[in-house]
């Protein structure tokens, strides 16, 4: 039974006759306008016992189909609301004599526009090669959520999710049910590529909750330029010319480091602030004491990633 209260008031029923499974008659013009509701209707009407992957593609089928909904007896459409005031909803579950309470909706401002549901708490996680997304669950708001990924920021781009991504919740290992952490795993991108993604939930009435605002991923670059090759070294006095060379300009190139360390310290020091340009070969260092030196030459790219020439010992005597 589907009740209803008006500005707060005395619960009234709307369903003079409870709704019940089968009692629908679905007609020829429905059949027609949808190929797959006859194979539904004969699934659930079977003496069978529907359970897994049958039982997933039954509920998922009463999500997109008002018409199914009214075979299976559990849709209700209120015809008779007030232009204004407020109005709030409860569905009953008729068992022997007593009626139990199945939900009750929010209390609904009539002649204003309902705000749709966000979704909410969105969390992104860069992988190596891919991305990672989970969100707040709220089933009574959106059942689903399809994922749109685009390669400029201009467009909502393409469809990836090919059914929307449905959240359930599985046993720790303290065997208690909870949601996972990741609910959808993007794989396979491309290094040096910025993707640009937008979300949105899906309601059990086939409408959309709000977009979300895009957000644009850029996988690193992992991959290491070419290292420089062949440094050697002039020492004169504390003043040590290292030279080096590197055969070409990698296309996302962003300059040289210098790095040395005096015997018995674990540590580089950077010995350059500013990056030297890929026309630069050379660099000179003034050490403060005299002694043992290790030299490390670095190229790096835009990404941070750094390729060390082999480290030079230079003794400063």
């Amino acid at each position: 039974k589907v009740y209803r209260s008006l500005d707060g008031g005395s619960w009234v029923n709307l369903t003079t006759t409870p709704l019940q499974f089968g009692t629908y008659k679905v007609s020829s013009g429905e059949l027609a306008a949808d190929s797959e509701l006859k194979q539904y209707i004969d699934l659930v009407s079977g003496t069978k016992k529907i359970e897994g992957i049958g039982l997933l593609l039954a509920s998922l089928k009463s999500f997109r189909s008002n018409v199914y909904c009214n075979y299976l007896g559990n849709y209700y459409q209120d015809l008779t609301v007030p232009a204004s005031g407020s109005v709030q909803y409860k569905v009953v579950k008729i068992t022997g004599n007593n009626e139990v309470e199945v939900a009750l909706s929010e209390m609904i401002i009539l002649g204003s526009d309902i705000q749709k549901p966000q979704i909410d708490s969105l969390k992104v996680t860069l992988k190596r090669k891919g991305v990672d997304f989970g969100w707040k669950p709220e089933p009574t708001k959106y059942y689903g959520v399809e994922v749109y990924r685009s390669l400029t920021k201009d467009s909502i781009g393409k469809l990836i999710t090919k059914d929307p991504v449905l959240i359930s919740k599985i046993k720790d290992p303290k065997g208690v049910e909870v949601y996972p952490t990741v609910f959808f795993s993007d794989d396979k991108l491309k290094e040096k590529q910025t993707y640009y993604y937008t979300l949105v939930g899906l309601d059990f009435f086939g409408d959309y909750t709000e977009y979300t605002k895009q957000i644009a991923i850029r996988i690193k670059d992992e991959t290491l330029p070419e290292p420089p090759t062949n440094l050697r070294k002039a020492v004169y006095g504390k003043s040590v010319q290292l030279n080096w060379n590197k055969a070409s300009q990698d296309d996302d190139f962003a300059g040289y480091k210098v790095y040395f360390s005096k015997e018995g310290k674990t540590e580089y020091a950077l010995q350059n602030e500013i990056l030297l340009p890929f026309s630069d070969s050379s660099y000179r260092v003034t050490v403060p004491d005299f002694g043992l030196y290790f030299f490390k030459v670095a190229a790096t790219d835009l990404d941070g990633n750094e390729a060390f020439a082999a480290e030079l010992i230079v003794d400063v005597i």
